[in-house]
C-alpha cells in the first residue's frame, strides 16, 4: 500500500508520536552523557552469543543511535506504530 493509500494515523498514534517528539526535545541536553553511559555500559558488560538483539518499541531510535558500532550492527529495530516505524526508516534507512 502507498503512502497516499494509507489510512491518516489514528488519534492513539498520533500521541505516541507526539510524545516521542517531546521526549526527544527533552533529552537533547543529555544526549552526549547518555551516549557516554551506553558506551560504557556495552563495555563492562558483553552482550550474549553473536545473533541479532532485537529492541521492540524503538520509537525514533533514539537508543540505536546512542550504541557503539559494534553493537548497533547486531541491533534489530521494531516499532508496533506506523508513523513511527516510518520515522526509523528514513533516520536509519539501512538498518534492519
Amino acid at each position: 500500500m502507498s503512502r497516499s493509500q494509507r489510512p491518516p494515523a489514528s488519534a492513539a498514534e498520533q500521541r505516541v508520536v507526539g510524545r516521542l517528539l517531546e521526549l526527544e526535545r527533552e533529552r537533547e541536553p543529555f544526549r552526549e552523557l547518555t551516549r557516554r553511559l551506553v558506551h560504557a555500559t556495552f563495555e563492562r558488560f558483553a552482550l550474549p552469543g553473536q545473533g541479532p538483539i532485537v529492541e521492540c518499541g524503538a520509537g525514533w531510535g533514539e537508543l540505536y543511535s546512542l550504541l557503539p558500532a559494534a553493537v548497533r550492527a547486531r541491533w534489530v529495530l521494531t516499532e508496533p506504530t506506523e508513523l513511527g516505524a516510518s520515522q526509523l526508516a528514513q533516520r536509519f534507512p539501512r538498518q534492519r
